[in-house]
């Protein structure tokens, strides 16, 4: 029986790192994700994409942007030899407003105050 091993995750980016590029020069980045389980708990996950999925993220996300992300389910150990789960996207795609106003020219945007586009976490 073939197995599946997906995740889909949509909550609000936490950081986001520069685009970077492997030694072999494919394009990679690496940023979090917060979603809530319950009023008290927030979840991060860890998501790193590459080639046309890391330079898409890289120019359509930012910080608080509310994200879809698909992917696998992959785990590393860290340097403290505990074991953390990362998620290799797949596709990433921006959910929120501000996303889609990035795409439009300048003059017709409908800027708001810095200070409305505040996530409460």
């Amino acid at each position: 029986m073939p197995s599946i091993n997906k995740a889909v995750i949509i909550g609000h980016v936490g950081f986001i790192k520069e685009l970077q590029y492997t030694q072999g020069g494919s394009p990679t980045i690496n940023f979090s994700v917060a979603t809530r389980r319950n009023e008290n708990t927030t979840d991060w996950h860890q998501i790193t994409a590459y080639r046309n999925t890391a330079e898409n993220a890289a120019k359509y996300i930012d910080k608080g942007d509310l994200v879809y992300v698909e992917g696998q389910i992959t785990y590393d150990v860290g340097k403290d030899g505990k074991k953390y789960t990362n998620i290799i996207a797949f596709s990433v795609w921006n959910l929120s407003s501000k996303g889609q106003r990035r795409n439009e020219p300048a003059s017709q945007r409908n800027e708001k105050s810095p200070d409305e586009d505040l996530i409460p976490f």
